[in-house]
């Protein structure tokens, strides 16, 4: 797909001083924002899940759980 983007002259240059191709790091920026978000749902998720447990968990538990899945996300990367 062909996306057309009007940055400031500015930044252009400060990227092409870099070496740096502006495609791969917008679609490298791009990339990163969709993981913080979906780790920030999972999270936000992950929250309400420990919230809804009776009796309430542990601190230890919590960071169990939260340890856990730090594990699995960073098995599934």
């Amino acid at each position: 797909m062909e996306v057309t983007v009007n940055l400031p002259k500015d930044v252009i240059e400060d990227v092409q001083a870099e070496g740096l191709a502006l495609d791969t790091l917008l679609s490298d920026l791009l990339r990163g924002e969709m993981r913080r978000r979906r780790a920030a749902q999972q999270l936000g998720e992950m929250v309400a899940a420990i919230r809804a447990v009776e009796p309430p968990l542990t601190e230890a538990e919590i960071q169990a759980e939260l340890d856990a899945r730090k594990a699995e996300r960073l098995a599934n990367s």
